[in-house]
């Protein structure tokens, strides 16, 4: 036998021997770990048997009556003469029901439904009589004989849900603490009169105002339920008011801070006619714009630019029509010449076809002169 071979016998049984060992070692956590999962198993079936074993003994000191509780009928479990356990709380007719879920020493705790008019109203967590933790509301009344349907914490609206009085709804949108908070709608008799935003159960933070018959009386920013018009934002027949408080009209359109900025229209306070339509630029008409007076008919008597509240360029009687009268094909009764018009020149020396009048005597009597620019009177 070589020299080789008799050294690769001598190490053949170390080797052999290493590898039980590693085969006993791997055997004994083995079941080292089947005896540590017996255990906890052992341990967690001592324990519910307690739990059990508690139980039954609260058990045996419970009876299921029928007694007079809190001024109403109370039908089911009870210890030491108080409601503990699974009960039922009814009006004292016996049939109404109010409350059907957990006690525990007369009062409310546990999981439980409350009833109106025999309707579940509410469902949710109680402790000592008090409505905790998540719940959900189904008719709970809430804000002045109103009924709540959504999500609640603590026995008050959370989340999103539904204000109704009767069977219309009031508001829709999200609650926080009992209070509107955050995106919700509000509604009169079914219509929507304010989308926006809320805090603590004011309208604040943008939001569009509406009537009852949906035409649009406010958008921008509101701040503890008032209207701020900071910054940019539209209204819808807001008064506008000349410089010694005299009423000029009602402005429906763009504002800035208040005041008329952007695209807007103004009619005037009488017969709710159009008497401008167009560009404004701090509460003044400034832009592109077309401007009317009424006869017997709406006249369009100017349509260009204006400057600063007085016309600027542009033309005059741009429809051919000075006193609104127009036969059955539409053509004006008494037309006028159509007149392109530039700052600086006078009025006086244009005159208005079968009136007897020039234009600036024309524009004097039917009271728009006022937003003439100096010499166009002459």
């Amino acid at each position: 036998m070589s020299d080789a071979a008799a050294s690769s016998d001598t190490r053949r049984p170390g080797s052999w021997r290493r590898r039980e060992r590693q085969q006993y070692e791997r055997r004994i956590a083995e079941l080292e770990a089947e005896r540590d999962t017996y255990k906890r198993e052992r341990d967690a079936a001592l324990e519910e048997l307690r739990e059990l074993r508690t139980r039954l003994a609260q058990d045996d000191h419970k009876t299921l009556r029928e007694v007079a509780h809190q001024g109403r009928l109370y039908r089911g479990t009870m210890v030491d003469d108080l409601p503990h356990g699974s009960g039922v709380l009814y009006a004292m007719d016996g049939e109404t029901k109010i409350y059907e879920g957990e006690w525990q020493d007369g009062t409310r705790h546990g999981q439980g439904k409350e009833f109106t008019d025999d309707k579940m109203t509410y469902k949710g967590a109680w402790a000592d009589g008090e409505k905790v933790g998540d719940g959900e509301a189904t008719g709970m009344q809430w804000e002045r004989c109103c009924s709540y349907y959504g999500k609640t914490i603590d026995g008050k609206p959370h989340g999103e849900g539904e204000l109704l009085q009767g069977e219309s709804v009031i508001y829709r949108g999200r609650w926080k603490d009992g209070k509107r908070n955050g995106k919700g709608d509000e509604f009169v008799d079914g219509r929507l009169i304010y989308t926006g935003t809320w805090f603590c159960g004011k309208r604040t933070g943008r939001g569009a105002e509406f009537s009852q018959g949906g035409e649009l009386i406010y958008e921008g920013s509101w701040h503890n339920g008032e209207r701020t018009y900071r910054r940019e934002g539209k209204v819808g027949g807001m008064e506008l008011k000349g410089d010694q408080g005299e009423l000029l009209g009602y402005y429906s359109g763009a504002i800035y801070y208040g005041r008329p900025h952007g695209e807007g229209e103004l009619r005037d306070g009488g017969d709710n006619r159009v008497v401008y339509k167009g560009g404004w630029r701090n509460g003044m008409r400034h832009g592109h714009g077309k401007a009317y007076y009424h006869w017997n008919g709406p006249v369009l008597w100017f349509r260009g630019e204006w400057r600063h509240d007085r016309i600027h360029s542009g033309a005059l009687f741009p429809d051919g029509n000075w006193s609104g009268e127009r036969e059955q094909d539409g053509m004006p009764v008494f037309p006028a010449d159509i007149t392109m018009w530039q700052g600086g020149e006078a009025m006086t020396d244009i005159n208005v076809p079968g009136s007897g009048w020039t234009v600036a005597e024309l524009l004097r009597d039917r009271g728009v002169s006022v937003y003439l620019p100096v010499g166009a009177l002459g």
